[in-house]
């Protein structure tokens, strides 16, 4: 029987090879792209899984309440946090720091600058599953100056040398190699290949003050380990009153703010955490939803193209379902073998999809950002997902048209009294409808994600970001010393500009507690602030609207001259801005100018409130605006200049542009995968578009030929065979627009700063969609119009 079955597909596949070829074309398609988001939904799901103790690990969010900016959740928290909560609670059973650095790290002649540093405490290996290739994991770290690196770092600095009582330099200190472990995977929403002990930073008595007795210095990462069986929830529940006995009073003086504090599970960082101050970019659950669907509209619109070809040609088929029949199958027996044939016809197009998977996979980890392999062996998760796509498309494809083919009485085939009626052609058109409707929701999508990333990247910041570099300084002379080493870059007319700071707009801003002194009284705020010199303003190209900028010719600026942003105006209600005075540390004095707005952060946020003021020994880079012409003389010029001034390390700069652009390196992604999935979803579609059009046109063969030889001109032939899906599509437009306009909106909701969706994008879908509909058909409608009558007649 089966053997049978395959002959039949075979044949049917055989005389009739463009409608096999748009059936599998299309389903391949659809395999492929639900695939390959099993993979990626399979790949993000399993972020920070493989750790042993994964359903036990939380992290410590807090959350401060400001008068002056809009609340957030922060990733980080203080030092104080993670030893006092477990010696407070006995449901803790460990807690772990990591204080993140950029350090540059020596050996021998080799220097480079790595990322992945953390300084830990030594039960880092207690709470995570870092298997230890070289090393005790439970004393690694127990004494100060002391280091646990990577494989590949081992690797990199040592070669395959063996053993580990070797020193690594970073930042000009020697640590002891008391481990290598294992490198950690990639699914990981942190990537360390160093730690150091952090009893190397709290043998520093200085920095007691600074971190290890503060409350409200938060730029630590505090994960807690639960005993088995402890409750995280009734611990969230005790966590207030904590707060309220160890930090309140600290973070009241300090900040003017109280806090509130949380636990966030492990497992759901990397997808459902987007948090000010993550230790790295993660992903988002809402993206995940938004592929997955697309990918099976794909996979449905194909299905569509399986079930209108295949109820449009059953009367085709009519005469073989009569014989059956007759000759005593049932119509159980009929189904089945419809069915067989829809799985044996989806295997064939799985078969295809498989290769267009390898084909497809490097170029969908580039749109990703991901690094997956397709292994099938190595993954039964994989294999069973796949083998799920498989029946669930034979059986969503074939059911019904086995179940209306199947139908079919004897007498009245095999009198010839079938037809493909009006009920069948309405739910084509239904489907065709739902199809294109699909598609035009996806342009839409993609045409919004377009124009807000093209509104981001060209609306008016408040600044010029273009052609500005950005050094990072590495020793505290060139901070003791900006003025002359200013002077001295100056030198060449290619640089316009020259200013020191704690961050350029896209990168860090400080925050920090200040006294607002009115005639109501004194309070303590918390704002952000840059800590810069007198050229900050005049080289990142802003503007002062009140007042006059920083000044060297005025000795006091230096030590009284506070410069605020207008939202600072607008939210603390400052009645007479350049008459209010600030008091910060051994600064005391008076606003002498407001900043025209400008965007330091993401344009998801709102501008929030912002004090600029001079104090060099804070910074942190130098910002040089160059001229646009002969860009690499000028850096082949700074770079030489830092050479002399800082020879220990090595010498890196960025542009201003590309650390603001970089914010937004998710959503341009979205775009591309947008545009990828439509261009996909309406090939798919067309090709249902082109084998319904194939169809009408065999049918309707003889009634062009005799319109021909009444007088219809080729040009009335074209419109009547074009003019039905003309109007389905412009039926698919009154189905899509509502339902494109309700889910951007809620897309653009994410960002504080955004364009509206006005009419132009609706008609510009439309637009797409009827032009690529009539072209699809337009081949066969000419070639129809065209057509000698004599040949139509002759038709059977």
């Amino acid at each position: 029987m089966i053997k049978n079955y395959i002959k039949i597909v075979l044949r049917n596949m055989g005389k009739y090879r463009a409608y096999s070829l748009i059936n599998i074309l299309g389903l391949s398609i659809g395999m492929t792209c639900c695939i390959l988001i099993v993979i990626f939904i399979r790949d993000e799901i399993s972020f920070d899984r493989y750790h042993e103790k994964a359903d036990r690990i939380y992290r410590l969010v807090n959350s401060f309440d400001f008068d002056t900016e809009f609340n957030r959740d922060y990733a980080r928290s203080s030092a104080p946090f993670a030893p006092t909560l477990k010696k407070n609670f006995p449901e803790i059973e460990e807690a772990v720091r990591f204080f993140p650095r950029r350090m540059m790290v020596k050996s021998e002649n080799t220097i480079y600058y790595e990322d992945g540093v953390f300084l830990a405490d030594a039960s880092v290996f207690s709470i995570f599953t870092f298997p230890l290739l070289q090393g005790d994991p439970e004393s690694a770290l127990q004494e100060p100056d002391t280091a646990v690196i990577s494989e590949s770092i081992f690797r990199k600095y040592f070669g395959d040398a063996e053993g580990m009582a070797k020193t690594l330099n970073m930042d000009g200190q020697d640590f002891l190699i008391t481990g290598v472990m294992r490198d950690l995977p990639k699914n990981s929403h942190f990537s360390a290949t160093i730690f150091i002990s952090m009893k190397s930073l709290e043998q520093v008595p200085s920095l007691q003050d600074v971190f290890f007795q503060n409350w409200a210095r938060h730029e630590f990462y505090t994960y807690l380990l639960l005993r088995e069986g402890a409750s995280a929830e009734r611990l969230q529940e005790k966590l207030p009153g904590f707060v309220e006995k160890y930090a309140a009073g600290q973070l009241k003086t300090l900040l003017g703010s109280s806090l509130s504090s949380r636990l966030q599970p492990l497992k759901r960082i990397h997808l459902y955490s987007q948090l000010q101050g993550e230790i790295q970019p993660n992903g988002d659950i809402k993206y995940v939803y938004i592929f997955s669907v697309v990918a099976a509209f794909i996979l449905l619109i194909a299905c569509i193209n399986f079930i209108n070809l295949a109820t449009a040609r059953s009367a085709r088929r009519a005469k073989e379902v009569g014989l059956r029949k007759v000759v005593g199958a049932s119509r159980y027996q009929l189904v089945r073998q419809f069915l067989s044939e829809s799985l044996l016809l989806t295997f064939v197009a799985l078969l295809i999809a498989l290769v267009l998977l390898m084909l497809a996979s490097p170029f969908f980890n580039s749109l990703a950002g991901k690094d997956i392999g397709v292994e099938y062996l190595k993954n039964p998760l994989l294999l069973a997902s796949t083998a799920l796509i498989l029946i669930f498309v034979s059986i969503a494809s074939g059911i019904y048209p086995a179940l209306f083919i199947s139908r079919y009485q004897p007498a009245s085939v095999l009198k010839r009294a079938v037809s493909i009626g009006s009920q069948k052609s309405v739910l084509r058109k239904g489907l065709v409808i739902f199809q294109f409707g699909i598609s035009i929701i996806l342009i839409i999508a993609t045409t919004v994600v377009l124009e807000q990333l093209k509104f981001l990247r060209y609306k008016k910041l408040g600044f010029k970001k273009e052609h500005v570099v950005v050094v990072p300084i590495r020793v505290n002379s060139m901070k003791r010393d900006y003025e002359a080493i200013k002077a001295r870059l100056k030198r060449n007319p290619n640089i316009l500009g020259v200013t020191v700071t704690i961050g350029v707009p896209g990168g860090d801003t400080a925050g920090d507690s200040i006294e607002l002194v009115t005639r109501e009284g004194r309070k303590t705020i918390t704002l952000r602030m840059i800590y810069t010199d007198y050229d900050y303003i005049r080289t990142m190209g802003m503007e002062i609207v009140a007042g006059r900028d920083f000044s060297k010719n005025f000795t006091s600026d230096a030590t009284e001259a506070f410069i605020i942003n207008e939202a600072a105006v607008r939210v603390l209600q400052l009645k007479d801005p350049l008459n209010t005075r600030f008091e910060w540390k051994e600064k005391k004095g008076k606003v002498i100018g407001i900043v025209k707005d400008f965007q330091y952060q993401s344009l998801k946020d709102e501008i929030n409130p912002l004090i600029i003021h001079i104090k060099p020994e804070f910074t942190f880079v130098y910002a040089m605006r160059i001229r646009p012409e002969g860009i690499p003389a000028t850096l082949a010029f700074i770079e030489n200049e830092w050479r002399q001034l800082d020879p220990e390390h090595p010498f890196e700069y960025t542009f201003m542009d590309e650390t603001f652009d970089a914010l937004y390196r998710s959503e341009e992604k979205l775009g591309q995968i947008f545009s990828t999935f439509s261009i996909l979803a309406i090939f798919v579609a067309s090709l249902g578009l082109f084998g319904l059009a194939l169809f009408m046109v065999e049918q309707r063969t003889k009634e062009i030929g005799i319109r021909k030889v009444l007088g219809a001109s080729g040009q009335r032939i074209f419109m009547l065979l074009t003019w039905e899906f003309v109007i389905l599509v412009l039926l698919a437009n009154a189905f899509a627009w509502p339902v494109a306009y309700i889910l951007m909106q809620g897309w653009l909701r994410n960002f504080a700063y955004r364009v509206d969706i006005g009419p132009r994008v609706f008609f510009l879908s439309a637009f797409l969609a009827l032009g690529i509909a009539v072209l699809t058909i337009s081949f066969l409608a000419v070639k129809a119009s065209v057509s000698n009558p004599i040949d139509s007649l002759r038709y059977e």
